[in-house]
């Protein structure tokens, strides 16, 4: 059996994980081959058994170069559509979900390949970079699916067969040559890729005629314009130039250092030669090179450590402690600690080998062929014109630099390389059509900040050395100031003097109120209208457009000026760092506020003691009063029908404006109510047992909506979020019950009085609440909420933008949001109603059958009603955030499975007040109830997470957070349908008598 596996990358992580692939299939004893795709024989493609595909998108869409030569091969229109019929594939594509085109390349090869007849082994894997745990997240997953299906469809064993750790599979054989027995038959010359000018006519040699810098010296940033001189030179405006970079002297003798200070003696001169073994040797390596050359030409020392880099260096280590740490890495639940520790800081190989000085002292040259990454070649958009300067070619180069929290600064190797070179150095270059297609015969508008300007400086010039006339192009220029950063000022300010371009600049920080180039484009408005409707084009080159592109490399700079996108700084750098949620900082304010928007529900219905048996009590008041017989009842409308009302309201009129406004205000009008309860509690009413008990109804109805309101905008607020935090807001609510009834149960406890305990009792809701309000204020502050914000704001903006490109309104569609997300809405209902209808009016009802039973009649209602309840649901809202099963489809049919708990809890020794029971109890041990009461409680809490999780994923991310006010919306209605069915059950046990055979 053999298994070919073929690779399309352009940055080396698709061919990273094609070569671990093919380890794993060495491993397994299996017969394998890995290729670029271009380097592979389409010719032998219908031979093929099995075969996998690594695919990197790149550009627009694109297909990676290395792939390019066999995917033009694969769109032959007179292929067969049997060809490829005895294959069998999978696709694992890489990419990153903030590009338009996501995985586009693997998706076309993937319809390719089936209208040639192959057979999909399995679904295509579509690896997302955005994703918290980056590519690993799908890349794991769907391997171990393929390998499992490979094993199901060959029939054959997919155990590892090659178990010795020690055992490390080479790609290559290197092998050291005695320089006296060479006879001169090593590479000698400077530079090892000179050789591809001699055999590949688009390679070429250029030598630098000048290296300016553009920005002032006391400008943060470095700005090269770098022109070099070649003969025989073609390209078109909008045209990109890859070169390779080489190291620093610096960087390569720090990788000796590294090397010697670990006892690992490597002679910079000794000359190894490499030769085929498994995989293909890159043509530059087919010569005798010295070890130097290698170093400062082929191993790129900048380069962050992938996850296959620590698998290695886990096999040949030896210290248990670092051992131990890079075989976490190598796990997948080590892949956030991986992220923090390379990705997050820009850590280089060369600092990984000294952070792990035990392993680095393992290494020999074999090993160091496997663990260093070749440097690949960087592209930048070409800024000048051939007609203007014959045989030249000009780079606007940004030099990176920046910091992070480790002590040195990152240097990027391409642009620090540029800019160190002198006149009259060599250059190794090829030339790559570009993106931008320039149509001289139409209107031109040009958006450039920073070296975005690049192209449009190469188109400019080619069109004025045409016509001599600019005044069909308009040009919008930003950067932060006219005498620090204003790129190619004499060019672009002679053009627009002499020739006529239309030129707008905006200088950001030359003033106090910044300007930014949307500001400017606003401003000439009239002029872009006149241009567009002349049928002109609009060409835009920034962070979007400069990423899809390969001409660029700054996408790393914390101070990247972005600000043709009219983002801030901050903002800027929340998009290229996307932060995490450090210490759980953010998941812990949703539990808070989970805790504080059922905190006025919990508060009054487990002080039933307070106001039953003290306030309103025969022996407090001395008069028996209909008020505590049905003040559970009574309560359970004052509270839910505004929290309904206002509830379903609040989805489609937001009272109180913005999330802001409608939180705070509700937290303030809880805060004060409380305040007012307290109070009562203080004073003596029992002369006026009528009057306390309107007092309290009418403090429960605006209580409750308040917190109708506060509760539906905390899950509007919690859906832009991650669904775990969803989660966050359930678990909260659940840890509010059994927060409550223990707070109940220790007042009752500690106080001497009734009055002096729900004085305690109810102070304890104004902490809690006051803490809601400050925690809300803390939000922004946070970096992980910040940025989860700025995602769902742009969505927004998104949308809005193609409704008002289609003239519509900016109104949600609130049926289609409530069509998509209403199997969830439903499941959320149902969930409540069945609680609500037996907690806690049947369960704080139902008495001890056994006297001898472990909790005693004074505690019982209290332990095995709200205790028991509140602590379960907290346990199953726990396991929700760990365990999501069954899926979004499938979850209704628990839900309506709990039915059978209202007849199952009426069976127990249900003794409403004032009610005769005439309904047998069929279940009269106590134990056998609290089994019940548990799995009640912990399904509640369970299924009710995941319902509410769930609800906002069944929407657009822009509607979430309105999916997630129906999901509250329809949480309260179960809460209010449960309350009035729990008036049915005394009627019910009363009323109906049968004999269970």
């Amino acid at each position: 059996m053999r298994i070919t596996i073929l690779y399309g990358s352009e940055t080396g992580t698709a061919q990273d994980v094609a070569e671990q692939i093919w380890k794993t299939a060495k491993r397994k004893g299996l017969e394998s081959n890995v290729f670029a795709m271009n380097d592979y024989n389409v010719q032998n493609l219908d031979t093929e058994k099995m075969i996998v595909f690594v695919v990197a998108t790149t550009g627009q869409g694109d297909p990676p170069n290395n792939m390019r030569q066999f995917w033009r091969l694969l769109l032959r229109k007179n292929l067969p559509t049997t060809l490829l019929s005895n294959v069998k594939y999978g696709i694992l594509g890489l990419g990153d979900s903030s590009y338009q085109k996501f995985n586009f390349a693997a998706k076309k090869l993937n319809r390719r390949l089936m209208q040639l007849g192959a057979k999909e082994l399995l679904p295509i894997g579509l690896a997302d970079d955005q994703h918290d745990l980056g590519i690993d997240a799908v890349v794991d997953s769907w391997l171990e699916e393929m390998w499992m299906k490979v094993g199901d469809t060959f029939n054959i064993s997919i155990i590892d067969l090659i178990n010795n750790k020690n055992n490390i599979i080479e790609r290559f054989h290197i092998s050291e040559r005695d320089r006296n027995s060479m006879n001169n038959e090593y590479c000698s010359v400077h530079d090892i890729f000179m050789k591809e000018v001699f055999t590949n006519n688009e390679v070429k040699v250029g030598t630098i005629i000048e290296n300016i810098r553009t920005t002032a010296q006391d400008h943060f940033q470095d700005v090269r314009l770098i022109k070099f001189r070649s003969d025989n030179i073609n390209y078109q405006p909008g045209d990109i130039v890859y070169v390779r970079p080489k190291n620093s002297q610096k960087q390569i003798e720090k990788f000796f250092n590294i090397l010697n200070d670990n006892n690992v003696q490597l002679n910079p001169d000794m000359l190894i030669q490499v030769t085929e073994k498994e995989i293909k040797v890159p043509n530059v390596l087919k010569q005798i090179l010295t070890l130097y050359q290698i170093v400062e030409q082929y191993w790129d020392l900048s380069f962050k450590p992938r996850r296959s880099t620590m698998q290695l260096l886990s096999l040949i280590s030896e210290n248990e402690l670092e051992k131990g740490k890079l075989d976490e890495f190598t796990t997948a639940s080590g892949q956030e600690e991986l992220y923090n520790y390379i990705n997050r800081p820009r850590r280089t190989i060369l600092e990984l080998l000294a952070d792990f000085p035990h392993t680095t002292s393992k290494l020999n040259v074999k090993l160091l062929f496997e663990i260093m990454s070749p440097i690949k070649p960087r592209a930048f958009s070409i800024a000048s014109s051939l007609r203007i300067t014959e045989n030249e070619i000009h780079l606007l180069v940004a030099v990176v630099k920046y910091k992070t929290k480790l002590l040195e600064p990152r240097y990027g190797l391409c642009s620090n390389w540029l800019a160190s070179l002198k006149k009259e150095d060599k250059i190794i270059f090829w030339i790559q059509k570009g993106t931008f297609k320039f149509e001289y015969n139409k209107p031109m508008i040009f958006i450039g900040p920073g070296t975005g300007i690049a192209p449009f400086r190469s188109a400019i010039l080619d069109k004025c050395a045409l016509d001599d006339n600019l005044n069909d192009c308009v040009l919008f220029f930003g950067c932060r100031n006219k005498k620090k950063d204003y790129h190619c000022k004499d060019d672009f300010e002679y053009l627009s003097l002499q020739k006529g371009l239309n030129l707008f600049c905006a200088f950001s920080r030359d003033q106090e109120h910044k300007i930014y180039v949307q500001h400017v484009i606003h401003s000439q408005k009239q002029l872009c209208w006149e241009f567009l409707n002349r049928n002109g084009n609009i060409y835009l080159a920034g962070t979007e457009p400069v990423r899809l592109s390969p001409g660029w490399e700054g996408t790393g700079r914390p101070d990247d000026e972005l600000n043709f996108r009219g983002v801030t700084m901050d903002q800027a750098d929340l998009e290229l760092n996307p932060p995490k949620d450090r210490l759980n900082i953010v998941f812990c304010i949703m539990v808070l506020h989970g805790i504080g928007v059922l905190m006025p529900w919990n508060m009054f219905i487990t002080a039933k003691n307070y106001f039953v048996n003290y306030k309103l009590s025969e022996e407090y008041t001395g008069i028996q009063s209909n008020y505590a017989t049905n003040f559970l009842a009574y309560l359970g409308f004052a509270a839910q029908i505004p929290n309904l009302l206002f509830n379903w309201l609040n989805v489609f009129m937001q009272f109180g404006g913005n999330l802001t406004t409608r939180i705070v205000w509700g937290i303030f009008i809880q805060v004060l109510i409380f305040v007012c309860t307290v109070i009562l509690a203080m004073t003596d009413s029992s002369g006026w047992p009528g009057v306390f008990f309107w007092i309290t109804m009418i403090s429960v109805i605006i209580l409750n909506t308040a917190n109708g309101i506060y509760q539906n905008s905390v899950f509007g607020m919690v859906a832009k979020l991650p669904t775990k935090y969803t989660g966050a807001v359930i678990l909260g609510s659940n840890i509010s019950g059994t927060f409550t009834a223990m707070i109940n149960f220790l007042a009752q406890y500690m106080a001497p009085n009734p009055r002096t305990a729900a004085i305690y009792y109810f102070i304890t809701a104004l902490f809690i609440l006051l803490a809601c309000f400050d925690t809300y204020f803390a939000l922004p502050i946070n970096r992980f909420y910040r940025y989860r914000e700025l995602l769902h704001q742009k969505g927004i903006n998104k949308r809005q933008l193609e409704n008002n490109a289609r003239d519509k309104h900016n109104t949600p569609p609130y049926w289609k949001i409530f069509k998509q997300c209403f199997p969830q809405c439903f499941n959320t209902f149902f969930i409540f109603f069945v609680t609500l209808s037996l907690f806690p009016s049947v369960q704080s009802d139902i008495v001890r059958s056994d006297p001898n039973f472990i909790v005693s009649s004074n505690y019982y209602s209290t332990v095995m009603c709200f205790l028991t309840f509140n602590v379960t649901a907290l346990i199953g809202s726990s396991i929700a955030s760990l365990v999501q099963w069954p899926s979004k489809k499938y979850l209704i049919i628990p839900v309506l499975l709990r039915v059978f708990y209202i007849p199952l809890f009426l069976f127990c020794n249900y003794k409403p007040s004032g009610v005769s029971r005439i309904l047998p109890v069929y279940i009269s041990n106590d134990w056998i109830y609290f089994l019940i009461a548990v799995t009640m409680g912990i399904s509640s809490g369970y299924f009710s997470s995941l319902s509410m999780m769930y609800c906002p994923r069944m929407v657009d991310s822009e509607y979430m957070a309105t999916a997630g006010m129906f999901g509250a919306a329809s949480l309260i209605t179960g809460l209010f349908t449960g309350i009035l069915f729990s008036m049915v059950m005394p009627i019910l046990v009363a009323n109906i008598s049968f004999e269970l055979s």
